[in-house]
């Protein structure tokens, strides 16, 4: 949904999505990426995504604005590849936010564990990786230009308000279709350990819905 906000509701020019996986490729194009960058090979091996935008997209010069939720294995480049000015992305939730030259991370995705067990070795793997994790002094950020925005939705609920008009600001783009909605793929509740290992295989897409018992019982009276 973000690159059609970006894309259909902002009206950004250019719009760059990174995906896991090359089945997630026409998904991401679909929604509105003008050029969409692999992290995987056909044959799976490891894409260097900043070479590979240089290959699809030769004259791009950096980003107005990055959204980060990887973390450690692609800060520093999100970072380096900002330009210090650019166009002005305005999105009106309650407030206007005015980004240029910006960095948002909403997420520190590289850092967890990708197994189905947290050993030893993964705790201190994780704690090494949050010692390793960038930081940004506030010197470069003022030659640069640029800023760097965390972003935790969690936050969000104390701010019910603002929260609820955000959701009605999304209802009326679906109702308009000036967005749509991602593909919901739902499990039952005894199927938890399918969800969680389609969600770890990194090759879904959309929302994964476990439906609780409660929830079955409602939709089928529904």
């Amino acid at each position: 949904m973000l690159v059609q906000l970006c894309k259909k509701v902002a009206q950004i020019e250019l719009v760059v999505g990174v995906v896991g996986g090359q089945a997630k490729v026409g998904l991401a194009k679909e929604m509105g990426c003008d050029y969409v960058i692999c992290r995987k090979d056909k044959s799976g091996g490891n894409v260097d995504i900043w070479e590979e935008m240089k290959k699809q997209i030769p004259k791009l010069n950096g980003f107005d604005i990055v959204f980060d939720a990887n973390g450690i294995s692609t800060l520093k480049n999100s970072f380096k590849h900002l330009k210090p000015t650019g166009m002005q992305l305005i999105i009106y939730v309650r407030w206007f936010f005015l980004f240029e030259g910006k960095l948002i991370v909403y997420g520190l995705h590289s850092i967890l564990p990708h197994t189905g067990s947290i050993s030893i070795t993964n705790w201190i793997s994780l704690g090494f990786d949050v010692l390793r994790t960038p930081s940004f002094n506030a010197m470069t950020l003022l030659e640069r230009n640029c800023g760097v925005l965390g972003f935790n939705l969690s936050f969000l609920f104390s701010r019910m308000d603002r929260l609820e008009e955000a959701m009605a600001n999304l209802l009326t783009w679906i109702s308009q279709k000036k967005i749509t909605v991602s593909k919901v793929t739902t499990y039952k509740f005894e199927e938890v350990w399918k969800a969680h290992r389609d969600l770890q295989s990194g090759e879904t897409t959309g929302k994964l819905v476990l439906q609780t018992v409660h929830n079955s019982n409602r939709c089928s009276k529904d």
